[in-house]
């Protein structure tokens, strides 16, 4: 599942790899998403590629249901990234993992995170890992890349959404 999916970037090379089972692909924009599914279909990948629109701190879709969940450059976007993650912990299956890759506080980071007064802005490590372990996950990996921060997350057995 990609979250924030854009026009692809993540998600098309992810289902090009893809033995079996599909990428669904999360947006706000239908611009955006309709552009997706073109590309996807100019790269004979419509099979493995779902678009839904859908806001990610409110995610249409039943629990434990993915995979693997991304979500790239959205968190920053969001006032409150904290329902985002709790989304995220509440679809990724038991033992599933979560990879959120964000902007972190550079120079550059901030000038393309801090574009809309009302949005959190770019998260250090600490940040990033606090959002995820309070999202109910497992932090197993965080590393600084430029002007990036990237986690890697599990949702262990023990820590599955009760019904």
């Amino acid at each position: 599942m990609d979250i924030g999916a854009g026009s692809g970037y993540t998600a098309l090379p992810l289902a090009r790899r893809l033995g079996k089972g599909s990428v669904i692909c999360l947006d706000l924009s239908m611009e955006m998403l309709q552009l997706l599914a073109s590309l996807a279909g100019r790269r004979g990948l419509l099979d493995r590629v779902k678009v839904m629109l859908c806001d990610a701190q409110s995610v249409a879709l039943p629990d434990s249901c993915a995979d693997l969940v991304l979500c790239v450059a959205v968190l920053h976007e969001l006032v409150s990234p904290e329902r985002a993650a709790l989304e995220m912990a509440r679809i990724v299956k038991t033992c599933g993992r979560v990879v959120v890759a964000d902007f972190r506080p550079t120079w550059l980071g901030r000038l393309l995170a801090c574009h809309v007064a009302e949005s959190h802005g770019p998260f250090s490590a600490r940040d990033m890992v606090a959002l995820l372990m309070q999202a109910g996950l497992s932090v197993k990996k965080v590393q600084l890349l430029r002007h990036w921060v990237i986690a890697v997350a599990r949702r262990d057995a023990s820590k599955a959404p009760s019904s």
